[in-house]
């Protein structure tokens, strides 16, 4: 349930309800309400927790990837670091070397349409 997700992640980042509320912008009373599943956050709150956290609002909602979607972002990962380390120009090294990293799937695409934006302009100032 999400309430346990949030309880789960606030511990291992080894905050307090206070602190976390307090992160948050929300009472305490607020958090223990989310942790004890008697209320729910709204949308722009799960953002906001899942953003805190570094995981997404489906793994807040206990929608897990499946072991293929997984493995298909290991794959990604693994291929986004073989092209980093190919590259020469030491901005886009650093920016797929980057993006590699990024555990979120979400974080990850983003950053990648900042650099095929950032190529598809490069490309169109040399013709």
């Amino acid at each position: 349930m999400l309430g346990n997700k949030i309880r789960e992640l606030r511990k291992k980042a080894n905050l307090t309800q206070k602190q976390l509320a307090d992160k948050l912008g929300i009472s305490e009373q607020s958090v223990a309400h989310y942790e004890s599943n008697r209320r729910s956050p709204d949308p722009y709150m799960l953002r906001k927790i899942a953003s805190l956290f570094d995981t997404s609002i489906d793994f807040l909602l206990g929608n897990e990837p499946s072991a293929k979607f997984k493995e298909q972002t290991e794959d990604n990962q693994e291929l986004l670091k073989s092209i980093s380390d190919d590259l020469q120009d030491p901005t886009m090294k650093a920016l797929y070397s980057k993006a590699s990293e990024l555990k979120n799937d979400r974080d990850r695409k983003m950053v990648l349409n900042v650099i095929k934006g950032f190529m598809d302009d490069v490309d169109n100032n040399e013709q």
